[in-house]
């Protein structure tokens, strides 16, 4: 059986060699390739606002605001499409330089593992975090560039690592699965409760700890995730996706909509209609 063949990107091509194994690059409202490739350095994206559909090695992801993926040398993908506005940050990272890191934090076998490459969700704190290292970035040129693009790096696989290892992040993972759902993200609040066994004192208490958000902003994210996904991908009425994710005011919805995705639901349907 024939394998499709596709263009590969090489590290000599596409990263210069000043830049000394990293290319970063900030994306905003502009499209990715959809032209199936791969390449032979590492190369991942966070995903600031916006949205983008996703296939690696013929699987296909919803990447949301804070998915984080991790592709590896010969991994193959495209982009089957995308919102019209999008934020994001891009890093390509030569084998010789990301091998270590691998090597250094001993998750190389896990990521070799995955058939599909690696996606994980950053939560807010985590992402604005994040998205402030990158504006960092752009302020430095160089070794001095290059030794801050280290840092954001290693910080970046830390809380891969975390999220991997972690019971507590295992936890919180049932917890946002049991949760995403039309019925409990209605109920919000409660639903959270029942689902943790916990009051909501406690909730405060562990959520803080464990991903520096109340239990409000928990759900208020988990909410505009589902309600992003609905809008994006069908044609339901936006003020049933409100009422189904628990606002009884579309106009609450809309603000904070927009607030956390740059766009209106309206804008963001017809930014992305023309992909279907």
């Amino acid at each position: 059986m024939m394998t499709k063949a596709y263009p590969v990107y090489k590290t000599e091509d596409w990263i210069a060699k000043g830049d000394l194994g990293f290319r970063f690059v900030t994306v905003e409202n502009r499209e990715f390739s959809n032209v199936e490739h791969g390449h032979d350095f590492y190369e991942i994206s966070v995903l600031f606002h916006g949205g983008m559909l996703q296939r690696v090695n013929g699987k296909t992801y919803n990447q949301r605001p804070g998915d984080i993926c991790i592709l590896r040398p010969g991994d193959c993908h495209l982009l089957a499409r995308q919102t019209e506005t999008v934020k994001a940050c891009v890093c390509s990272i030569s084998a010789a330089v990301m091998d270590p890191f691998l090597t250094a934090f001993d998750i190389r076998s896990r990521m070799s593992a995955s058939r599909y490459g690696v996606i994980f969700h950053a939560h807010t704190p985590q992402l604005q975090q994040l998205g402030q290292d990158f504006e960092l970035l752009q302020c430095y040129t160089g070794q001095q560039k290059v030794d801050q693009g280290k840092i954001v790096i290693s910080t970046l696989l830390q809380y891969y690592l975390r999220l991997e290892n972690g019971e507590q992040i295992d936890w919180i993972n049932r917890i946002t699965r049991e949760m995403n759902t039309p019925e409990n993200l209605a109920k919000g609040i409660s639903a959270l409760q029942r689902i943790a066994n916990l009051s909501r004192a406690q909730l405060c208490r562990v959520f803080r700890r464990m991903i520096n958000q109340t239990p409000q902003e928990f759900v208020t994210e988990l909410r505009l995730n589902y309600a992003h996904t609905m809008v994006c991908n069908t044609d339901e009425p936006f003020e049933k996706i409100a009422a189904m994710v628990g606002y009884a005011s579309y106009a609450h919805f809309s603000d904070i909509f927009k607030k956390q995705f740059q766009q209106s639901p309206s804008a963001l349907r017809k930014a992305t209609k023309k992909y279907w």
